[in-house]
């Protein structure tokens, strides 16, 4: 807009009229909002309006001042360094990352007693979010024990009955925009 100030002061002192300004100023607001295809269609309307204009003769030289300002500024804006994009802050990529499921097996047990045995979950990116059997029964009395924000798993109780007992611990993660890390390791409790 500076550029439009400086031109309508030069024009009101070579003219006393605020004649031509309206015409570049009309050419510049339509360049800017639809570039030169915008400006080439109503470039005949224009015109028109420059002849109808009193002192074109004497303003002619100032009308082409302006129009070679305007291409000048229009080049820089095509020639002037992009911005490089910043990354979406929430836009995530995917944890491939696998989960360490420790220990690799489970002491054994006996009817009647306590047993009490602690799974540990690493290499999480984000908390566990759900843990349970996706194969196989705990013996009864034996219960699988998640809480919500830890990174362990208890299996614990008193079993009541006897044999060998094959089962998945599944685990999954919690997703942040995309799915969460997931795990599982077979164990087997022999209960004597």
């Amino acid at each position: 807009m500076l550029g439009f100030e400086f031109f309508k002061r030069k024009i009101c002192e070579i003219c006393g009229q605020n004649y031509l300004f309206t015409i570049i100023e009309k050419a510049y607001y339509l360049w800017a909002a639809g570039g030169f295809d915008l400006l080439k269609v109503n470039l005949p309307y224009l015109i028109q309006e420059y002849k109808s204009m009193p002192h074109r003769k004497k303003i002619f030289s100032i009308l082409s001042m302006a129009l070679i300002v305007m291409v000048t500024l229009a080049c820089s804006l095509f020639t002037r360094a992009q911005e490089t994009p910043t990354p979406d802050p929430y836009i995530f990529p995917e944890v491939t990352t696998p989960l360490k499921i420790e220990p690799e097996s489970l002491p054994n047990a006996q009817t009647g007693v306590e047993y009490e045995v602690e799974i540990l979950v690493s290499d999480n990116v984000t908390p566990l979010s759900s843990v349970f059997l996706s194969n196989g029964t705990l013996p009864v009395g034996l219960e699988l024990v998640f809480v919500d924000s830890e990174d362990s798993v208890t299996i614990s109780g008193a079993p009541e009955e006897t044999g060998t007992f094959p089962f998945t611990v599944f685990i999954s993660c919690v997703g942040t925009m995309v799915a969460g890390q997931t795990g599982e390791r077979e164990y087997v409790i022999v209960v004597a």
